[in-house]
């Protein structure tokens, strides 16, 4: 009886295991996948705000600037959930 729930036990842990190692890899690869757009609207708002006449486009620039640091901070979100994600496993 006890052999039963001690192997009943360990199966429960090894697919446990399997499913946490599942669920590492999808959040790894989602927060790529949610950062890596981010990164891009954070490069492409810079270059754009970079092209702009610094007086003729002043608002022009600052709206730019509050979307790179939008992107910035949904990036640093996304790989603060990661990490923690990956932290609360071990």
């Amino acid at each position: 009886m006890l052999e039963r729930e001690v192997e009943n036990l360990s199966a429960r842990v090894e697919q446990l295991e399997r499913e946490k190692a599942a669920v590492e890899a999808f959040a790894a690869v989602a927060a790529h996948e949610l950062v890596e757009p981010l990164v891009m609207t954070e490069a492409y708002a810079s270059m754009v705000s970079d092209r702009l006449d610094h007086d003729e486009h002043a608002e022009s620039r600052r709206d730019l600037d509050a979307l790179s640091r939008g992107a910035a901070r949904m990036r640093l979100l996304v790989e603060t959930l990661l990490n923690d994600a990956r932290s609360s496993g071990r």
